[in-house]
């Protein structure tokens, strides 16, 4: 028989939250988790393999905690299960490994989860095939009160109940009872087939939620057992207190689900007279606490109450967590108690896991989010149980292997804009510690103002911070509103505006102003010549150009041909003498204006239909084509990084000070610098134009810790000289993405600077951006990372379309997220080629999975299957200048093809057929005039740095089509040979 693992994840709760005594509860984001592995082969010592089980255990009250299974209430409730089952003991060769983090006696409903835990794996182990319903009976046998186990199971805010048992049932000992543990605990082997609970013995009901409110946990080191708590309570209740309860609850269920919520409305509803005032000689201070922090006195707040039995208090709020939390730590510091606390979300999905066999083809997975690593699975469900784990599923043959995230789903709203993400809503584990951050990180000249920087120009020193933005993102709306009379209910398309610029502090503000007003922004490389701007200024339908008085030359004539009038065109520095409107002038004019615009109100799911840039890409082929970038995609990927971020061991919140290099025209720089960045508070150091000493000089002036950068630069830092006149200890991290970088790069930079964590990374324009990432706790040289959360990856053989069921080799990558644009600007074609109709993109490059050293599954990007050219991280599309060569007077036929180059990873090389007349002209004097003919026209990533080759004729297939991937091996095995000599 196969090895057989198993993951299973239960999170913590809080019942009660307030007058919810018994009746409503809360899934916390803290997750027990039981690793489990049943291999058949393994016979371990008696003594420790009592009934077939071994255990272990890391985690809150490691020390306590009994590892034998008929004492554990974990595997004591396993056994429940299978023994009404008819099965008396674990499969042979079955340990469990419990990882629990859940503090144990605090009111985080630590036993509520072992029970869910216990139903689930003896549901998994035994094969059971059980739905989440009947493992819902199966929970209540066990914990009497409804509150924290329904939440638990079913996640979210829960109300529920349960039905009266039979006394004949209620009463079997072979039923372990957690509430009244340690003795009598239950659960004993009478040799007895114990009851199988009654179907449907609670019922329950899922509230919403609204998304801005988080949940701060103040944890007191010491317990309080449910025993104990119950004990204090009276044997009746007066009916003026049930009432009071009662009109409480009827509000506040609704209270919670209102976005924006009312802190006055769910305060009051969240009072409570029925458990909580009993409680008080249990729980030093408690009555100060619930009766002195308030809405009113700690903005932010919504309500406060004790966590289920306690000791642990709860607060709900939208922001100042931190300054919330740290009030309630010093009013139970002056009672002598010590605590800890954390910022927790809801955990909408509950209780989740899945088995896998390693050495059979079939692979099911349980109800709720699908878990890390790849899924093995077909078409086949089971008949009585859908979402359970299908263990009595026929192994049938695998169709498809499905890579998931190793961390849990980022919450993402998709309701706001852009800007009402990045500057209305707080960053709440962000923003309290941004202004120490920058005193103790930034130049003192930097830190004497009132405001912690956002932006800062690294070449004047001028910089920006939040209510900054906000007030310069305001003054620019009320300019585009008087100027060019924008409307706001307009489509967002009619209000696109390209921004033709280097990077400003300015710029930021000019796209969210945008965006206020439902506006569109498509962001140009100011490398670009006349005619390419004009191109993607004519698909755009731009209405308004945002340029510097520099680029006017481009601009004007771009401008001119695109129809686009002078007094639509805005400078972002004065241009004297050129009438055209500059930046301050437009918002001298918002700020004189009598207009004003009302804040977007979207309903559930808006922010994934609205348009917010326009970023132009070739795809996976072909010409530049307008990527329709949403709010909800850029949110989406801001929040993915954080929640990866965030789940590396000992995080903290920090306001890193970063460097803005990367263009902000560019889907990385725009994500990672423009969203990133100031939605966790830090500082971006904005560095216009690249020179190697400038970029020195910053990095140390600033004392700058991360380093977003592309290959390029870092083969500099790792291979150039001037390095080492320079003191970079205080950098931390390099994040590269756009190309893979080679393991003798990466050694050269650690030999240098050995402190420095290399973080790479993999995305696209059509991912927006980021798809895998590196965490500091687990790199692996030459990976691109692993999958960040919320998203799905296969791995397609390119030929045949069918799904690789195999690491280790290489395949298209296909990924699926919420970050996954809406598709190509007028371009069915495109989409059709692209997007999948279940939401997967086909990216174009080829990659493989490979298990890294701490068993995580890493992305490594071999080669690319699309023919697109990458030059220091920017696009060359073939067909593009192969276009452009067949206008010359002297082509008859071209192909252009990557090459290899050590600094800028490829560079294009044209490979060029002559008309006959023209074959005997001298080969050097054509291959300039070519070059120069490119020149003129492109920017200078496309320019023909790989050199032009002529050849007589170009290899086609029968239907005349160009096979340039003939010509991209042959290219490839010459580059092979020259290494080898």
């Amino acid at each position: 028989m196969p090895v057989v693992s198993y993951k299973i994840s239960v999170p913590c709760s809080s019942a009660n939250i307030g007058p919810g005594f018994d009746v409503v509860g809360l899934a916390l984001s803290i997750f027990l988790e039981l690793d489990v592995v049943v291999d058949p082969s393994y016979v371990g010592p008696e003594e420790s393999t009592a009934l077939n089980c071994t255990l272990s255990y890391e985690g809150e009250g490691a020390s306590e905690v009994p590892l034998k299974a008929d004492y554990n209430l974990i595997t004591r409730t396993a056994l429940y299960v299978l023994r009404s089952n008819g099965q008396r003991a674990f499969p042979q060769g079955t340990h469990v490994h419990v990882k629990n983090p859940i503090p144990l006696g605090r009111g985080l409903g630590s036993s509520g989860a072992a029970v869910v835990a216990g139903v689930m794996l003896g549901n998994a182990v035994g094969r059971l095939g059980m739905s989440k319903d009947r493992m819902m009976d199966y929970t209540l046998m066990i914990e009497r009160h409804p509150d924290n186990v329904t939440a638990a199971m079913m996640g979210g805010f829960v109300g529920s109940y349960l039905n009266e048992l039979e006394a004949k049932d209620a009463e079997r000992k072979e039923i372990p009872l957690s509430e009244v543990l340690p003795e009598p605990a239950g659960g004993v082997d009478t040799g007895l087939t114990p009851p199988e609970p009654p179907h449907n013995i609670g019922h329950y009901i899922k509230y919403g939620w609204a998304k801005e409110i988080k949940a701060i946990a103040i944890i007191p080191q010491f317990e309080v057992s449910t025993a104990k708590a119950r004990g204090v309570l009276p044997k009746e209740y007066s009916a003026k207190d049930l009432i009071f309860n009662l009109q409480r609850l009827a509000v506040l269920t609704t209270a919670l689900t209102r976005s924006p919520p009312d802190p006055e409305l769910i305060y009051q509803a969240m009072q409570d007279k029925v458990h909580q005032p009993y409680r008080s000689g249990l729980i030093p201070g408690l009555p100060n606490i619930l009766a002195s922090v308030t809405p009113r006195s700690h903005p932010g707040l919504l309500g406060i109450c004790l966590s289920g039995a306690g000791p642990t208090i709860l607060a709900l709020a939208t922001h100042n967590f931190d300054g919330i939390a740290e009030e309630i730590l010093n009013k139970f510091k002056d009672e002598g108690v010590t605590c800890v606390y954390k910022v927790l979300e809801p955990a909408y999905e509950g209780a989740h896991g899945s088995w896998v066999s390693p050495r059979s083809s079939f692979r099911c997975t349980q109800v709720g989010r699908r878990t890390p690593g790849p899924t093995l699975t077909n078409s086949y469900k089971c008949p009585d149980a859908p979402y359970a784990i299908a263990t009595h599923c026929p192994p049938l043959p695998v169709t498809t292997m499905v890579y998931y995230p190793r961390v849990e789903p980022a919450v993402i709203p998709t309701n706001l804009s852009i800007p009402q993400f990045i500057l209305d809503q707080p960053s709440q584990k962000y923003e309290s510690t941004a202004l120490h951050t920058a005193k103790s990180l930034l130049p003192s000249s930097l830190t004497t103002h009132f405001e912690h920087p956002i932006f800062v120009d690294g070449a004047t020193g001028e910089q920006i911070g939040i209510s900054g933005l906000r007030k310069e993102v305001d003054d620019i709306a009320k300019g585009l509103l008087e100027v060019y009379d924008f409307d706001v209910e307009a489509s967002e398309m009619e209000k696109v505006i390209v921004v033709f610029c280097h990077n400003t502090i300015h710029t930021p503000p000019i796209m969210w102003a945008a965006h206020r007003l439902n506006g569109v922004i498509s962001g140009a490389n100011p490398a670009y010549t006349a005619p390419e701007l004009t191109h993607q200024m004519l698909d755009s339908r731009a209405r308004l150009v945002v340029t510097h008085s520099s680029y006017l030359p481009t601009v004007l004539p771009a401008a001119e041909k695109a129809n686009v009038p002078r007094s639509n065109i805005i400078t972002i520095d004065s241009a004297p003498s050129t009438g055209i409107l500059s930046l301050d002038e437009l918002i001298a004019r918002g700020r004189q204006s009598s207009k004003t615009y009302a804040n977007v109100k979207w309903g559930d799911g808006e922010a994934k239909r609205r348009v917010a840039f326009l970023n132009y890409s070739s795809g996976t082929t072909g010409l530049p084509k307008g990527v329709m970038v949403s709010h909800y995609n850029v949110i989406s990927n801001v929040c993915q990084h954080e929640k990866y971020e965030q789940s590396t061991p000992g995080w903290e919140p920090k306001n890193d000070v970063v460097l803005g290099l990367l263009p902000f025209y560019h889907i990385y720089g725009l994500i990672a610098l423009v969203h990133l960045s100031p939605h966790q508070r830090s500082t971006c150091v904005i560095m216009a134009k690249f020179d190697f000493k400038t970029f020195l000089d910053l990095i140390t002036k600033y004392r700058i810790a991360k380093l977003p950068l592309v290959p390029p630069i870092v083969i500099l830092l790792a291979k150039h000289d001037l390095v080492l006149q320079y003191d970079l200890s205080h950098v931390d991290s390099i994040g590269c993405g756009a190309a893979p970088l080679t393991a003798e790069t990466i050694q050269a930079l650690h030999e240098r600077c050995p402190q420095i964590i290399m973080r790479q990374g993999y995305g696209m324009t059509e991912t927006a951006t980021t798809v895998t990432g590196t965490r500091v706790d687990d790199v692996m040289d030459g990976s691109s990372g692993c999958l960040l959360p919320n998203h799905e990856a296969k791995i397609v053989d390119p030929t045949s379309g069918k799904e690789i069921l195999e690491y280790d080799t290489p395949g298209e990558l296909w990924v699926k997220g919420p970050n996954v644009v809406m598709g190509y600007l007028n371009n069915p074609k495109a989409d059709a080629e692209t997007f999948t109709p279940d939401g997967f993109i086909k990216t174009g490059d080829e990659a493989l999975v490979k298990f890294g050293p701490k068993g995580t599954e890493h992305f490594f990007i071999v080669d690319r299957i699309k023919e697109l050219i990458k030059v220091k991280g920017m696009q060359v599309a073939p067909a593009e200048l192969e276009g452009h060569l067949l206008k010359h007077h002297k082509v008859a036929d071209a192909a252009v093809i990557p090459i290899y180059d050590p600094y800028s990873d490829q560079v294009p090389k044209a490979i060029v057929v002559l008309k006959p007349q023209f074959a005997n002209d001298d080969p050097k004097a054509l291959e300039n005039e070519l070059k120069e003919w490119v020149a003129k026209e492109k920017a200078p990533h496309k320019r023909l740095k790989g050199g032009v080759e002529f050849r007589d004729v170009l290899p086609k297939s029968p239907s005349g089509k160009l096979l340039r991937r003939v010509l991209v091996q042959e290219q490839k095995e010459k580059e092979r040979v020259k290494a080898k000599l």
